[in-house]
């Protein structure tokens, strides 16, 4: 559900995860609506925070491991699991 509602958004669903499971701990209750991807976007998308392999690598290509949202052209671990258990009819109401 987060990562449809990042793509409606146009919001790459690794970089708002990154960013905002680290803007969480800090953010007031009060606040907590900034960090819904169509606000995340308008507010952070701009800056985001990185992770910490992130910020090791100045250069992407320089980086030793694929971030999982760019394995097998595109498609995260997490989606390839979902296409692979819809085709299965695992864990899926027929």
């Amino acid at each position: 559900m987060i990562t449809a509602s990042c793509r409606l958004q146009g919001v790459d669903p690794y970089r708002y995860l990154v960013d905002v499971l680290q803007r969480v701990e800090t953010r007031p209750m009060s606040q907590v609506e900034l960090l819904t991807p169509r606000l995340w976007k308008k507010n952070f998308a701009d800056d985001p925070l990185r992770s910490a392999i992130d910020r090791r690598f100045v250069n992407a290509s320089a980086c030793p491991v694929t971030p999982l949202h760019q394995v097998a052209g595109g498609n995260s671990v997490f989606e390839r699991g979902l296409v692979e258990r819809r085709a299965l009819g695992v864990g899926f109401a027929h």
